[in-house]
């Protein structure tokens, strides 16, 4: 499966979390909780397959492995305390996990969009919002690590869909941006081959 088809499966999933927090904020705190830590166990171990065919980018495997590891690690954490412990206890607990989570991952998208910028590629709008917002989150959860409230949980969950989009949209795009590349590559291999001849 192709890295781009990561932002959109990841997207898809975000949306359908953030639909669920919106649909029912006042009992959704405990299964938020264990959702996001099932969430991100399965997007580090997803990362981590897609991870290894990027070897050749030293730079690039380093700080995703790092990512990987330390989001996997959260991932758990957080699962393992969300089936265990009370709303009441999971809330000051996960507003920190969370918040370091999307700390780690505004990082590293801040990085890959640089690094792709390097490699010819500038439409970097995507990754760089999808970056902004986790890391305005954050704060917001490092600030105020008490706020995993209904009211609260009722913001993410709108933050959650606007961010699932926005990583969509991004997937699409470098969907095409591929293609875009694919058919310029065949295009100079048909010049090459004419050129043979």
């Amino acid at each position: 499966m192709r890295a781009q088809w990561q932002w959109i499966i990841s997207g898809i999933l975000l949306s359908v979390m953030g639909i669920f927090i919106l649909t029912s904020p006042s009992t959704v705190i405990k299964v938020a909780v264990i959702g996001f830590g099932l969430y991100t166990v399965i997007d580090c171990i997803y990362s981590l397959v897609i991870s290894l065919s990027l070897r050749k980018f030293a730079l690039v495997f380093k700080i995703n492995t790092v990512r990987i590891l330390i989001g996997l690690a959260i991932g758990i954490l957080v699962l393992c305390f969300g089936i265990t412990a009370s709303g009441v206890q999971i809330s000051s607990w996960a507003g920190y996990a969370v918040a370091t989570y999307l700390l780690l991952s505004s990082v590293t998208q801040f990085v890959e969009a640089h690094l792709m910028e390097k490699s010819g590629y500038t439409q970097n709008f995507g990754a760089r919002s999808s970056a902004v917002i986790s890391l305005l989150l954050s704060i917001i959860m490092y600030i105020f690590p008490s706020l995993l409230g209904t009211a609260v949980v009722t913001v993410i969950g709108v933050c959650m869909i606007f961010l699932s989009i926005v990583m969509i949209v991004w997937g699409i795009k470098m969907l095409a941006f591929e293609k875009k590349i694919s058919a310029q590559s065949k295009e100079f291999e048909t010049e090459w081959e004419n050129e043979d001849q």
